[in-house]
């Protein structure tokens, strides 16, 4: 069986009709004989559009499961996304490859932690002080546009998901996916004072801490638009973000989801 993963499509960005991304997915996919598609957050700014992609993907044969990454939630907040009754998104549950593979989906959020919890020359020269750390996100960043009302219960309730997965298939091999950065070690630290700031964001420690304590295989993630592909602590960490074309990237789109699709065979 074969499985891919692409996180950050933003086809809102990217392409001016879906039939233009469907078509580039089916050409990116059965090159690959993917099995089964994952992605893995900000495929849309809109949650319905992300679903109805992914609907679409399925009904062309593309068995696709999906997390939603920040740009879904300019459009739902987190009480309502657990409401939804929808087989193909999966933020706190898992997908059964078969009885030894699985892949386990949470949205991800942020606890401030690569910041308050992190000490080097750079977050010396910032506040750690949350409601300040905040304020910087809504001005300079995107959390003037997140629908998520209190961030540390939306972080507390997407943990205790993740948690009850990770011990319930802890005897399997196990392929985490979220949106939201796992280590430290995958975000930018320098002397700009507001980016380095907007790194408390970008997701949590805990991630990696439960990654390792429950002995988790691969962790397939994006957010950052940068590309990491390394193993720490006998975990295998995976980025391979699309981005905004024109951007991040000059090759075509077609072409840069023909090189980020991350393929795995078990």
């Amino acid at each position: 069986m074969k499985i891919g993963f692409l996180s950050d499509l933003h086809i809102t960005h990217n392409a001016d009709m879906i039939e233009q991304v469907l078509d580039i997915m089916i050409e990116a996919t059965s090159k690959a004989k993917i099995d089964k598609l994952f992605l893995v957050g900000d495929t849309a700014n809109n949650y319905k559009m992300t679903l109805e992609f992914v609907d679409m993907l399925a009904k062309l044969g593309i068995d696709t499961y999906t997390v939603f990454g920040n740009h879904e939630y300019w459009s739902i907040d987190y009480e309502k996304a657990q409401r939804l009754n929808h087989d193909r998104y999966i933020n706190g549950k898992t997908i059964e490859l078969d009885n030894n593979n699985v892949v386990i989906g949470i949205d991800g959020f942020f606890d401030y932690s690569f910041v308050t919890e992190v000490d080097n020359v750079y977050t010396r020269q910032i506040s750690t002080d949350k409601n300040q750390l905040t304020q910087i996100g809504i001005d300079s960043s995107d959390l003037d546009r997140n629908r998520i009302k209190n961030y540390e219960e939306t972080f507390n309730a997407m943990e205790e998901l993740l948690l009850k997965q990770l011990e319930i298939h802890k005897n399997k091999n196990i392929t985490l996916i979220t949106h939201y950065v796992p280590s430290e070690k995958f975000v930018l630290y320098n002397n700009d004072n507001v980016w380095t700031s907007i790194n408390a964001f970008m997701g949590s420690k805990r991630y990696q801490e439960m990654a390792e304590s429950y002995g988790v295989k691969k962790v397939i993630f994006g957010h950052t638009h940068s590309q990491f592909n390394e193993t720490i602590n006998g975990v295998d960490y995976h980025c391979n973000p699309i981005g905004y074309k024109s951007f991040e990237f000059d090759e075509t789109f077609r072409e840069r989801v023909k090189s980020r699709l991350k393929v795995f065979e078990i």
